[in-house]
């Protein structure tokens, strides 16, 4: 029977051994096998004190604390990257034509790192029991990439809308007295839109950029009222059509 049972013994010790092995982990090994404690690294531990733990009376429940702390690991060590990865990822700024003011861009590796993070962070909360403990942080990383994404989803389209409008709304003498509410909402868009941009070059990091109090909420209202500006000035455009045929 002593033999029978060190055979089983021994191999879970070899599993014991692995180096994902954490505190919270002996502690769920203390509880599978009715202990207060497990001490692992007290130098007076020995593997005699294993075998009196009658492990060997329950290896299937060893062998998963074993698991659930590999699993563990793996999803502890893909975290730590994408929190790595994220600290140094800056966004680009590019001049716009041959003024002071500066537009964003996104790169083509931030571009795939949200995709691919987005979707290694899925597959983690898809872990069930594995993922409880780091469920937080994880949970807190999706909602910071989902943010990330729509704020330069949106950002993306109102510099390019504010863009194709800026020389019409500001240097267009037709247009500003055509459309004068246009033109004074324009303008006040035109002066968030420029601030915003300001403040956004002093912290170029993508994360502490697009997380911003208040930066996605700002955009959607600039995006808004671009829409408005440009509906009027299609309508207006519209009519021009319509006088002028085939000039068009």
């Amino acid at each position: 029977d002593q033999l029978k049972n060190m055979s089983i013994i021994l191999p879970l010790i070899s599993e014991l051994h692995n180096p994902s092995m954490r505190d919270r982990h002996w502690l769920q090994l203390a509880k599978v096998c009715g202990r207060e404690k497990v001490e692992p690294n007290d130098p007076k531990f020995t593997v005699g004190d294993m075998i009196e733990f009658d492990i060997h009376e329950k290896p299937d429940d060893v062998s998963e604390v074993v698991e659930t702390a590999q699993k563990e690991l793996k999803i502890e060590t893909k975290l730590k990257g994408i929190e790595a990865q994220w600290a140094d990822f800056e966004l680009l700024f590019v001049q716009h034509k041959d003024t002071e003011m500066m537009m964003m861009r996104m790169t083509e590796e931030i571009i795939e790192a949200l995709d691919g993070d987005q979707l290694e962070l899925q597959t983690m909360i898809g872990m069930g029991k594995f993922v409880e403990y780091f469920k937080d942080r994880v949970l807190k990383w999706q909602k910071t990439l989902g943010d990330v994404q729509e704020t330069t989803k949106v950002w993306q389209l109102v510099s390019k809308s504010w863009a194709s409008l800026e020389s019409i709304f500001l240097a267009s003498a037709d247009i500003r007295a055509s459309l004068p509410e246009d033109t004074k909402r324009f303008e006040g868009i035109n002066s968030e839109f420029t601030e915003l941009m300001k403040n956004a070059v002093l912290t170029p990091k993508v994360i502490e950029c697009c997380t911003f109090e208040g930066r996605e909420e700002l955009l959607r209202s600039c995006k808004e009222r671009l829409d408005m500006c440009q509906k009027s000035l299609n309508d207006y455009l519209d009519v021009k059509r319509k006088i002028f045929p085939r000039f068009y």
